[in-house]
C-alpha cells in the first residue's frame, strides 16, 4: 500500500509503502518509484529487487492491487 510520494526526478515519482504485514511507524518500509502518479492508500504490486536493513526496494509489477 502506497503511503506517501517521497519525491520525483524527472519522469519518476518516488514513493514509500508497506505490505499488508507491516504496521506504519513500527515496522519497515517499501520504496518503489513510477512514472504514474500514485495516491497514497492505492495498492499495488511489487516485485522485491533490494533489501537493506528496514528497507525494502521494488519495482511495480500490476497498478491494479488486485
Amino acid at each position: 500500500m502506497i503511503d506517501e510520494e517521497t519525491g520525483a526526478d524527472g519522469k519518476l515519482r518516488y514513493y514509500e509503502g508497506r505490505t499488508p504485514w507491516d504496521a506504519p511507524e513500527i515496522d519497515g518500509l517499501v520504496s518503489l518509484s513510477s512514472k504514474a502518479g500514485l495516491c497514497p492508500g492505492q495498492f499495488v504490486n511489487i516485485r522485491i529487487t533490494h533489501s537493506a536493513d528496514y528497507i525494502l526496494s521494488g519495482e511495480i509489477i500490476d497498478e491494479s492491487g488486485k
